[in-house]
């Protein structure tokens, strides 16, 4: 047909028909086959985004009235900006592209730990469409977390994982917005750390050691090196490992972890917003 029916029932010219928000009408080569009486009603709009959707109803004047109710909804909520278009893709279809095109940069360390988060809450909640995904349901997720005793600081890092990739899929435009995620609070304990007495007990233990297998370089060494390096920096395990020799500055005898060093622009020698300085190591030509 050259045209169709808009929300209150009105004819348009097929020229019209974006001037509407939604519409019916009947498809031409269904009314060739079976006829006006016999044909399905279908009801068309435009998202937000510009896609065109449609939805087929099965003929009769019955359904021609569903059909315009139906029609009248989706106006309505295009026009005052409520309307929520129901994606089609599944939590599994989502993670498999946010493995591919997201994880895929991550440093081993943080892909594993985003993994595991990713995966927990994909066991534990059962979840199967991205649109099961509100406030509600994250609040459930929570309690349940909560309920089977694990630690506030593992929630808030399951919580800070998962946000992540809602907002990947809000980019996406697989989900309208992220749910909103209250981290816990987490009780302030006591800093322990290593004494000498510790300290010495595992640099004894490195006798023992059998790998890892470096050119050049004993087990023994190389655990004896790494245990005194973090124990004299405080440098967290990830930092350590991660170094490489741009990480050295000779002219000033420093070495800086290499997010920071990729910030060629920070200042060192002041503390951040947070309050913290920016972890260095400072060392005598001689000891390299």
């Amino acid at each position: 047909m050259r045209g169709g029916l808009s929300p209150n029932g009105n004819t348009f010219r097929k020229g019209t028909a974006l001037r509407n928000k939604a519409w019916i009408h009947q498809k031409t080569r269904d009314v060739e086959k079976w006829g006006t009486k016999k044909a399905p009603w279908v009801v068309d709009w435009i998202e937000p985004n510009g896609k065109r959707r449609s939805k087929s109803l099965v003929a009769g004047k019955v359904n021609m009235s569903r059909a315009k109710h139906h029609a009248l909804e989706l106006h309505v909520q295009l026009s005052n900006g409520t309307y929520e278009g129901k994606q089609k893709k599944t939590w599994k279809q989502f993670r498999a592209k946010y493995n591919d095109l997201v994880l895929g940069e991550f440093s081993s360390l943080h892909k594993a730990a985003a993994t595991l988060a990713l995966s927990h809450f994909e066991n534990f909640t059962k979840i199967f469409r991205l649109t099961d995904i509100s406030d509600e349901f994250i609040d459930r997720y929570v309690k349940k977390l909560t309920k089977a005793k694990y630690s506030p600081a593992t929630i808030n890092k399951n919580l800070r994982y998962l946000k992540a990739a809602l907002r990947k899929a809000e980019r996406w435009d697989y989900i309208k917005r992220v749910p909103e995620m209250k981290m816990l609070r987490i009780p302030e304990k006591e800093k322990t750390f290593v004494n000498d007495e510790q300290f010495r007990a595992m640099y004894k233990a490195c006798d023992v050691a059998h790998s890892p297998n470096i050119p050049n370089v004993s087990p023994e060494q190389y655990w004896r090196a790494l245990l005194t390096f973090a124990y004299l920096t405080g440098w967290r395990i990830s930092q350590i490992l991660s170094l490489t020799w741009d990480n050295l500055d000779f002219k000033k005898a420093r070495l800086l972890p290499q997010r920071y060093h990729q910030r060629k622009t920070r200042r060192t020698d002041t503390p951040s917003r947070s309050g913290h300085r920016t972890p260095q190591a400072t060392f005598g030509i001689g000891d390299v």
